[in-house]
């Protein structure tokens, strides 16, 4: 690789462009096996990869002074799963374009950023040589080189943990003031960044950050204490404004992983001796065996040469020739020893175990390797060393089976799979739609997650959801979507682990109202089948002409007579042009005829707000002017309340355009029915929106604290609205009643809870201080407005909500645990512990 001989610790052109030829044969033998390799990318891959579709969407239209906007971003990775690869990410889709392979070209940069990295590291503490050495076997590790060719967050992780520990080594070997300022800042910025890359890179952050503390503190350096503290600092900073957008949930999808590991974890625990020796066993499969005997070898021989120096006098028998003033110094192995270890202990202990998991652990491992294969001078080692690198790179090369890929593309052997071909069917059937995929097969090849970023590729087109992950659901779940995959022979993992699973299956195949659209053979011989609802609720077509203005009500179908607290088909005909429905919602009020003889006009009236076409519409693709027209039909269900008055009732509809704020009237009296009593009509099938759920079924459980039925249904029905569009439809139409009306408290409900579930804390806090107002003898009122409060970080207010929900019942569900974590936040500490002691 160069010269073992002792050379200048600068940086020179010359090991500039040894780094620029590691970079490139890792860049060539990444595309060539990309080019070879024409399966889809499988679950975690194609989850990474749409939601670095969704970074990509947000940042199509930045606005970057506006703070909503920026919550926008920081929301598309609301878990322990960061920002960082998908951001990075979203240039290379700007300049060659959305896809699998394009995606993965990010880690060409996370592998520079790599290499550079550890070469810094090894030159710092030993030398140039060492670092060169370093980063070049690094990435002959073939867990590393099996990780760059797959969007994942792993390869990205390592790049990033090990420029942080750069950026510690020098801080921490400084020798001059200003070296030490500007590496805190490098440091600090690269520890925000670990734990933006994946929330796990905290146990990579502990062992370093603690070693500088102790070892500060014991030394009483003030100075370099105040500055470790500062590089802390200037991490949370780095990562704040993503995390505090959705700290709760970032904390919550972090310890629900760990606890996901500790429940399936199949390796040997910290209490056992296998346990501790997980990761020593691997580390010949993790460094390939050739190289990590000649590490091994080195250092044996390195040994045994110290010894003898030692016992015998100079110039007595040498075995080998070791390299001068080459050994780093002391303060550099310690600090080398402290990385190491303490990763190494803090993996021992996890239950979870996976070699992926400690691989940032392996460039630092290779500098210690490095030093010693570098340090023996014999001309006999310089071929050894040399045909040990030949040898694994040969192995390794080998092991990817490019040749095996290649033959099987040049005799037609490697077909494609129809992922895209299932989203242009798709696409082309409902092209003014935004649509869901209901996916009943769950395997490497077919899953939800690789469709749902197929269907992004295809101008966000299209979302892949899995559903019915219990048997419970599988009547909605075959009534909620239009569109169906399943297959033939292997349904993947959901053979073995859902039964809800094969139900729906045997529900979408057999089923009157869906029929087949499309059959593929696919490479392993099964046939792939797309399904499709027969009678849609919405349908959008094209009309001939681009006059109309606005947005028209053209007709409403609707039984005469409807039954109180069921619901009944009904079926809107709108027109409008493309610019005008895609945004529209349409504010349904039903009012009672004669509506001056009710005591109250809102009790006797009832609402079935929703945007048009349930907010589906996609008449915005190129191939469509602004002036296009579009008739769109909704066959939906109108659901009178239960205790609503019998009486005749005739519909008022009102548009609004949740972008511009415009409104109108469209019709004052689109129809007309008849309430009548429950049990007087068969009950209809009828399809419901998800606003008028999410109204009329969920909000009514606010006001009493009942959260668990909530919860319980919205994570099924999101599926059914991958973006929670229906959620933003309720609370534009709910903030415009309330804007007319003020003090309604079926709206109030609606309105926090669509606010709560978008995670928008400021909105849901002034809607939650208006109902503390209209209704303040409800202490979930109260104890809710404290939890926003608690959740914006703001205690004191908090404290004083809660305090009122205590004076209204003391023993209200929950609200020790909100005041024990109000105490905690506000540095109550002896008040948390009289709580916790209290039994919270």
């Amino acid at each position: 690789m160069t010269s073992t001989r002792s050379r200048s610790s600068q940086f020179s052109l010359a090991d500039g462009w040894i780094l620029l030829l590691i970079w490139l044969l890792s860049a060539a033998i990444l595309i060539a096996r990309l080019w070879l390799d024409v399966s889809p990318p499988a679950w975690d891959q194609g989850a990474h990869l749409s939601s670095a579709m969704s970074h990509w969407q947000v940042l199509q239209h930045p606005q970057w002074g506006s703070g909503e906007w920026w919550r926008e971003l920081w929301l598309q990775s609301a878990s322990k799963r960061g920002p960082v690869t998908y951001l990075l990410t979203v240039p290379i889709f700007i300049l060659f374009g959305p896809g699998a392979d394009q995606g993965v070209y990010v880690n060409l940069l996370f592998t520079a950023i790599l290499i550079g990295s550890t070469y810094a590291i090894g030159r710092r503490i030993f030398s140039p040589v060492v670092g060169l050495w370093a980063a070049g076997l690094s990435l002959l590790s073939p867990v590393l080189l099996d990780l760059q060719k797959d969007y994942l967050l792993d390869f990205p992780m390592t790049a990033v943990v090990v420029f942080m520990f750069m950026g510690m080594t020098y801080f921490w070997l400084a020798d001059k003031s200003l070296s030490r300022w500007l590496t805190t800042v490098l440091w600090g910025v690269g520890m925000g960044l670990t734990l933006m890359t994946r929330t796990s890179g905290l146990l990579f952050v502990i062992p370093p950050i603690g070693w500088m503390l102790g070892a500060s503190l014991w030394q009483r350096h003030w100075l370099r204490l105040g500055q470790v503290i500062l590089g802390g600092v200037i991490g949370l900073l780095t990562l704040w404004p993503w995390f505090s957008t959705s700290w709760l949930t970032i904390i919550s999808t972090t310890l629900e992983s760990t606890v996901y590991g500790g429940i399936y974890a199949d390796a040997p625990q910290a209490n056992t001796l296998a346990g501790w020796l997980f990761y020593p066993e691997r580390l010949p499969q993790m460094l390939t065996w050739p190289l990590f005997c000649l590490a091994a070898i080195a250092w044996i021989l390195i040994a045994i040469q110290v010894l003898i120096s030692r016992n015998q006098p100079q110039g007595s028998f040498r075995l080998i020739k070791l390299q001068p003033n080459n050994w780093g110094n002391r303060k550099g192995w310690i600090w080398l020893l402290v990385i190491l270890l303490g990763i190494y202990v803090l993996f021992a202990l996890a239950t979870h175990k996976r070699l992926r998991f400690i691989i940032p652990y392996l460039p630092i491992f290779w500098i210690v390797l490095s030093q010693g294969i570098v340090t023996i001078q014999n001309r006999w080692w310089h071929f050894l060393r040399w045909g040990a690198v030949g040898t694994a790179l040969f192995l390794t090369i080998t092991q990817l089976s490019l040749y095996q890929s290649y033959a099987r593309m040049r005799d037609g052997k490697n077909p494609a799979w129809p992922n895209e071909a299932v989203i242009n069917e798709i696409v082309e059937a409902s092209p003014f739609l935004e649509t869901t995929l209901g996916l009943v097969v769950n395997t490497a090849q077919i899953n939800p997650f690789n469709m749902d970023f197929y269907g992004a590729v295809a101008n966000f087109h299209v979302s892949g959801r899995q559903l019915s992950s219990s048997p419970r659901t599988v009547i909605q779940d075959s009534q909620a979507l239009d569109w169906y995959l399943t297959k033939t022979e292997d349904q993947g993992a959901y053979d073995t682990i859902e039964e809800g699973q094969q139900k729906l299956r045997e529900t979408v195949e057999t089923s009157d109202v869906l029929s087949l659209q499309k059959s593929w053979t696919m490479p392993d011989g099964s046939e792939l089948r797309l399904h499709h609802r027969q009678a849609p609720p919405i349908t959008v077509s094209r009309l001939a002409s681009g006059e109309q203005q606005g947005v028209s009500f053209e007709k409403v179908d609707v039984a005469s007579q409807v039954a109180q607290g069921q619901s009944s088909p009904i079926t809107y005909y709108l027109r409008g042009s493309g610019a005008a429905l895609q945004p529209g919602l349409l504010l349904l009020t039903w009012e009672p005829e004669d509506a001056s003889k009710a005591s109250l006009a809102q009790e006797s009236q009832w609402i079935s707000d929703h945007a048009i076409g349930l907010g589906y519409l996609k008449t915005n693709l190129e191939r469509v002017t602004e002036q296009s027209d579009f008739e769109v039909v909704e066959q939906l269900s109108v659901t009178p309340p239960e205790n609503l008055p019998e009486g005749i009732y005739h519909l008022n509809a009102e548009y609004l355009n949740r972008d511009t704020g415009e409104h109108y009237v469209m019709s004052e009296n689109a129809a007309q029915v008849e309430v009548v009593a429950l049990g007087s009509q068969a009950e209809q099938d009828s399809f419901q929106d998800l606003l008028t759920y999410l109204h009329i079924e969920l909000a009514p459980n606010v006001p009493n604290g009942e959260l668990d039925p909530i919860f319980n249904e919205i994570g099924r029905i999101n599926q059914y609205d991958p973006e929670q569009d229906y959620l933003l439809q309720a609370e534009r139409a709910m903030t415009y009643r309330l804007s007319q009306t003020p003090n309604n408290l079926d709206w109030l409900y609606t309105l926090a809870l669509a606010q709560v579930l978008q995670q928008k804390a400021p909105e849901a806090t002034a809607t939650f201080k208006t109902l503390t107002e209209v209704a303040p003898e409800n202490p979930h009122h109260w104890a809710y407005l404290g939890f926003v409060h608690l959740y914006r970080w703001q205690p004191r207010k908090a404290n004083i909500a809660l305090s009122e929900a205590e004076k209204l019942q003391p023993d209200l569900p929950n609200l020790k645990l909100l005041q024990t974590v109000n105490a905690v936040m506000g540095l109550n500490i002896p008040k948390a512990v009289r709580l916790l002691r209290s039994g919270v």
